[in-house]
């Protein structure tokens, strides 16, 4: 878990800030979509959701708290 927390990070130090929100949702989006294919095509469907879920916890937590903030700076 904590690779996959590095590697988050590292393709988020690539773009600026104001543009990690739009990053992690479109990481999110894609996860979602070879997620929803996979399960489609193979039969390991709850190996996949073992591996899978742990991974996208940073991008959730990313998302919401940018969204948050966004929010709380609009109000």
């Amino acid at each position: 878990m904590d690779i996959l927390t590095r590697v988050y990070d590292l393709i988020l130090g690539f773009f600026p800030t104001q543009y990690h929100w739009a990053v992690s949702l479109f990481l999110l989006l894609a996860f979602l979509l070879v997620f929803v294919h996979f399960i489609r095509k193979s039969i390991f469907f709850i190996v996949l959701l073992v591996l899978f879920v742990p991974a996208s916890v940073p991008i959730i937590k990313n998302l919401l708290s940018t969204v948050l903030a966004w929010m709380q700076g609009q109000l």
